[in-house]
């Protein structure tokens, strides 16, 4: 079988960084996904994300804040639970294996751009 998912986003609000009782450290944040409905309404997916590998979370967890665009590699994992009332309730979260982060506007490329074409010693 084969589980991956890649999902394009932004993110909703800085990572939250936990260490569980037996020091598995995971970082937690969600992406927001805009599109148009059929009647050409916005509407929003929230995708929640977990990731469970400190090395992840080392390179890249100071960057994950609120309003970055960014794209999550992972796969998706299927939890059920009771709630107080007894309903079932079916969560779907994204376990994260690898993240990129995209620039966030052009207007940001063409100064890095023009940046580096000061730096140039001519």
């Amino acid at each position: 079988m084969f589980n991956r998912i890649i999902l394009e986003g932004r993110v909703g609000k800085d990572i939250v960084i936990s260490i569980s009782d037996t020091g598995v450290v995971s970082g937690r944040f969600s992406i927001a996904q805009n599109y148009l409905s059929k009647n050409k309404e916005k509407q929003t997916n929230w995708f929640p994300i977990t990731i469970f590998s400190q090395e992840l979370i080392d390179r890249i967890g100071a960057y994950i804040t609120k309003g970055k665009h960014v794209i999550v590699e992972g796969y998706i994992s299927i939890k059920s639970s009771e709630n107080k009332n007894g309903e079932e309730k079916i969560y779907t979260d994204i376990t994260a294996t690898n993240i990129h982060l995209v620039s966030s506007s052009s207007k940001e490329s063409k100064e890095t751009k023009d940046d580096k074409k000061e730096e140039i010693p001519f």
